[in-house]
């Protein structure tokens, strides 16, 4: 579990990446930038949303394309996590930067999608209030389970 408190990023080890410390130090009071992002993603090819040393995920292309538009470490996360293989419609995200960013959203929200692969896909993005947290603020969940008895020619399909 990840949260703000008091303005400062406290990692209670949910998180793989030492992020805490980089933020535990930099964000100040006055000077963050908060973004509620919501995203499409196509999962077939990821180890579903959590970053993961050894694996590709969502999270972690999420990540490296948000690090070259706000030009250094921000902190991310989700309203909730999806496993591999798993797709989204609408999965809302939160990103935290430690500095003020004057772009437009839809300005970033196109660097964003430029750079992130094309199987993933930012929907919207707004500034958010700076205590926003897409997981702790959700107030619902939707989840749709599409399940098939009969053999498809959809699932053997490589999408490498």
């Amino acid at each position: 579990m990840s949260s703000f408190r008091r303005g400062r990023y406290v990692d209670i080890g949910c998180c793989p990446h030492n992020i805490a410390g980089v933020f535990y130090n930099t964000i100040s009071d006055s000077i963050m930038t908060t973004f509620k992002i919501t995203l499409e993603y196509d999962g077939t090819r990821y180890s579903g949303w959590q970053e993961q040393k050894n694996a590709r995920t969502v999270m972690g292309e999420v990540r490296k394309a948000a690090e070259q538009v706000f030009d250094g470490d921000v902190e991310m996360q989700a309203a909730g996590r999806t496993d591999a293989g798993v797709h989204a419609l609408g999965q809302v995200m939160h990103i935290k930067v430690a500095s003020e960013v004057r772009h437009p959203p839809a300005l970033i929200a196109r660097r964003l999608n430029d750079l992130l692969p094309a199987d993933i896909a930012v929907l919207s993005i707004e500034r958010a209030p700076r205590n926003f947290h897409a997981r702790h603020d959700a107030i619902a969940r939707v989840y749709l389970y599409q399940i098939s008895r009969r053999k498809q020619a959809f699932t053997k399909m490589s999408r490498k």
